[in-house]
């Protein structure tokens, strides 16, 4: 990681959206904080809650009004050494803290009955570093879902918006390259040839992660000037609106992770209507897109194929327990397991036979989750195993 301010750990207390967490983002092996967080879970469990509030904890910046008493605690490693900063949801001063509060006697009780905000400036008093809100909340961040892509607080628009944009930065760029001193003897084809290799404009990161997601649909894109086109293997040009809505979101989702390599990307239903085999690319894809050392990755998905890309360090499952509490676990999954085990062991569909008496049948068109797991287990073929998993996990959403 780099010499930037990192989170490790986030209490979040006193909020109607969640109950009492205590999220850790280190890896328990080598206490270093993890680059890449996978939130598992259910539908309707918390994880897309959980990750907003992970989102403003980091960046400052709230993805709703509040008006509820919730505030954090957040654990960061500042030059080193570590701090507290406590500050209320949805904005307001806050709270900076030496670590030495994690042994009080009132730390354990945060749990079972979290005090108000305003209290904790005198049950901490002693180790109170500063009564504002300190510069370290307010790091640069991309957030994507299903509907929303925002890049620190700010939508960049839609897809063809977002290519009339880095298309105009980068004919700017290269108007300013082509008249530096050293480019008037040559060709333009010459110039375009050095600029492309030489200016984070020319967006060849881009042209790559997108030719990779258009490789199975038989497309490419083509970024000349001041125009862009899809276009498949004749050479016929294919309309933005024949890629399909989910394509068309990871296409701008990965354009702007490309244009933003400094930032922190905050991506949630990570796989949500991919083809399975899109859904396998989607992490080492955003992977090579990444810039700095520090940037992190904090994603929710209850997509397998999505989750399988992580360290088990890194999957952090939502399970409520008997109760309603919020449990959360670590991935029980080794890492080397295959995507049957992920499936069993991290998302609980079980391999589990009835019984003659509480047998049910099934149709033929609808193979039970016993059948599909027995055909994921046997099968050593990449793209049959993605398909069989994507079933599995439309039959347990249906």
């Amino acid at each position: 990681m780099s010499d930037a301010p990192v989170l490790k750990r986030l209490l979040i207390l006193r909020d109607t959206r969640l109950p009492f967490i205590d999220l850790d983002f280190t890896d328990p092996a080598t206490g270093n904080p993890l680059a890449e967080v996978c939130l598992i879970g259910a539908n309707a469990c918390g994880k897309s809650t959980l990750l907003a509030r992970l989102h403003e904890a980091m960046t400052g910046r709230p993805r709703w009004m509040e008006w509820d008493e919730g505030y954090y605690l957040a654990k960061w490693q500042i030059d080193g050494e570590d701090l507290y900063f406590a500050k209320p949801f949805g904005g307001g001063d806050g709270l900076c803290f030496r670590p030495a509060i994690e042994d009080s006697a009132e730390w354990p009780r945060l749990a079972a009955s979290a005090p108000a905000f305003e209290d904790l400036r005198t049950i901490f008093a002693s180790e109170i570093v500063l009564e504002a809100s300190p510069g370290f909340g307010n790091l640069p961040a991309i957030w994507c879902d299903t509907d929303h892509c925002l890049v620190d607080g700010e939508s960049p628009g839609d897809l063809t918006a977002f290519l009339e944009l880095s298309l105009h930065e980068r004919q700017e760029a290269f108007h300013r390259y082509l008249r530096l001193p050293e480019n008037r003897e040559k060709t333009i084809a010459e110039v375009e040839a050095a600029f492309d290799l030489a200016s984070p404009q020319a967006l060849p990161h881009l042209r790559e992660a997108w030719d990779r997601l258009l490789a199975m649909s038989g497309l490419r894109v083509e970024l000349t000037g001041e125009e862009a086109r899809f276009v498949d293997r004749s050479g016929s040009v294919v309309p933005m609106d024949r890629l399909g809505t989910s394509l068309r979101r990871l296409l701008l989702q990965s354009g702007i992770v490309a244009s933003h390599p400094e930032a922190h990307l905050f991506l949630d239903e990570a796989g949500a209507g991919l083809h399975p085999a899109l859904a396998l690319e989607l992490l080492p894809l955003l992977r090579s897109l990444g810039g700095q050392q520090g940037e992190r990755r904090f994603i929710a998905t209850d997509c397998p194929l999505v989750a399988s890309g992580f360290a088990p360090a890194g999957r952090l499952r939502l399970l409520p327990d008997e109760k309603g509490t919020l449990q959360i676990l670590r991935s029980e999954a080794p890492a080397d397991a295959d995507l049957a085990t992920l499936l069993e062991k991290d998302f609980g569909v079980a391999n589990r036979t009835p019984a003659p008496e509480e047998a049910i049948p099934v149709q033929p068109s609808s193979p039970s989750p016993a059948r599909l797991k027995r055909a994921i287990r046997e099968s050593d073929d990449e793209e049959e195993l993605a398909d069989l998993i994507d079933e599995v996990m439309s039959n347990r959403r249906s």
